[in-house]
């Protein structure tokens, strides 16, 4: 089975000076971190086409904090195909 791969993101300071962070771990499953409101925000979507285009994005919130991001980022990590 393959392994899971983490994206590398930016350090919190990053997210928390509000910019959007967004990248792929395979050919067409993509991902965005962003700090919304008074959370950090993981998207995901198997689609390969930018955040505003795709279908069927996913999304769940974490705390902004180090262990928030580092939960938002394992999040994004077991969801990506196999």
């Amino acid at each position: 089975m393959d392994q899971i791969q983490k994206p590398d993101v930016p350090a919190l300071p990053f997210f928390e000076s509000g910019n959007v962070y967004t990248g792929s771990i395979c050919q067409s499953y993509r991902f965005r971190i962003a700090k919304e409101e008074n959370a950090l925000t993981g998207s995901f979507w198997t689609q390969d086409v930018c955040y505003e285009c795709a279908e069927n994005v996913q999304t769940a919130q974490f705390p902004i904090s180090e262990d928030g991001l580092r939960s938002c980022v394992d999040w994004i990590a077991e969801h990506q195909p196999q």
